[in-house]
């Protein structure tokens, strides 16, 4: 489906949801993801998530849309940094253009007809420029992605922190709704140390990093948070629970982001690799 008549990236959600006559709780039930996040993402409200909850949302959603999933989240990034997109032109108008090359003709004594001096062709000119352009955006994306790997390496086998920009090199292959039988004003996520050394890190809702630390061998630890919570974990293989009451993952090998919502009750898993 064509933007270019789209005042903001996010209306394409609903026009092309809209066209393939899906409904949002069809969208919710097929992505995991929860109908008032869907219709934030279609509105273009990303104040009610972390940012780097919308970034793994609106990836979630391109991808069951069989949308353009790096370019939805440039056009976001560019967004929300408020850049404008407001084209101008540096094309010379064509009465100056050849005005100015009359008075040189005229100076150099210079009959254009009888000249034999060759010129380059103007499209030779684009073509070279934009093979410089894509070898040099080649190489920078090269690197870029060369950088990536080498961070995540680091943050799976050193003894490297998790950050959350860890999490959105990674795709996305299931998701896990967990009913909670007890919440609290501050809920305690209690950890434990199963097979191998794992990694876990927890943000509150202000977005403050309040857990981050590497899981060692006979290493237990429980931490009291409000509000609602994301987490991540390297894998889930560890002894995992929320007020007491035990988390199976679904798939414990794999990396997990969990979010808990307050209201709904609920916990949201989401499974990486």
């Amino acid at each position: 489906m064509s933007d270019k008549n789209l005042e903001n990236f996010f209306e394409e959600f609903k026009l092309l949801r809209k066209s393939k006559k899906l409904s949002i709780e069809d969208v919710s039930k097929a992505t995991k993801l929860q109908q008032e996040y869907i219709t934030a993402i279609e509105s273009g409200n990303f104040s009610i998530m972390s940012n780097v909850y919308n970034r793994l949302f609106i990836k979630s959603y391109c991808e069951y849309l069989n949308m353009d999933a790096d370019k939805t989240l440039r056009l976001y990034e560019e967004y929300i940094s408020g850049k404008s997109k407001k084209k101008t032109s540096d094309e010379t108008p064509k009465f100056i253009d050849q005005k100015s090359k009359d008075k040189n003709d005229k100076i150099l004594d210079i009959d254009p007809q009888e000249s034999d001096i060759q010129t380059i062709d103007p499209k030779q000119i684009m073509i070279l420029s934009g093979v410089i352009v894509i070898v040099l955006i080649s190489w920078i994306l090269l690197a870029k992605a060369s950088n990536t790997t080498h961070k995540n390496h680091k943050i799976k086998f050193d003894n490297t922190k998790l950050e959350w920009t860890y999490f959105e090199n990674l795709n996305m292959i299931d998701s896990q709704y967990v009913k909670l039988k007890k919440i609290n004003k501050k809920n305690v996520f209690q950890y434990e140390y199963l097979d191998i050394k794992n990694k876990i890190l927890i943000t509150n809702s202000s977005g403050l990093n309040v857990v981050n630390k590497i899981i060692n061998e006979n290493d237990q630890d429980e931490n009291s948070v409000s509000g609602n919570v994301e987490f991540g974990l390297l894998t889930g293989n560890l002894k995992f629970s929320i007020n007491n009451q035990k988390i199976d993952f679904k798939y414990p090998e794999k990396t997990i982001i969990g979010f808990l919502d307050i209201k709904e009750k609920t916990l949201l898993l989401k499974y990486y690799q």
